[in-house]
């Protein structure tokens, strides 16, 4: 991954969601290879809707998988 890790969580940080309800739900983000994460690649329960799904998160630089919780 191209960033560092503050800079990974201050990308999360501005992922805007809405929710049904206030009950905690589960985002996973999983990627293979090379490319860019957005906020669109996450895979999330039903009652989420993420707003800005072209946002950036990070950048991965070399083939690998990653998954982020």
């Amino acid at each position: 991954m191209k960033e560092d890790a503050t800079e990974l969580i201050l990308n999360l940080k501005k992922v805007v969601l809405r929710m049904e309800d206030d009950r905690p739900r589960m985002l996973k983000i999983e990627k293979k290879g090379e490319g860019i994460v957005t906020a669109g690649t996450s895979s999330h329960e039903g009652g989420v809707e993420i707003i800005n799904p072209e946002h950036h998160i990070a950048t991965l630089a070399r083939k690998q998988s990653s998954t982020w919780r």
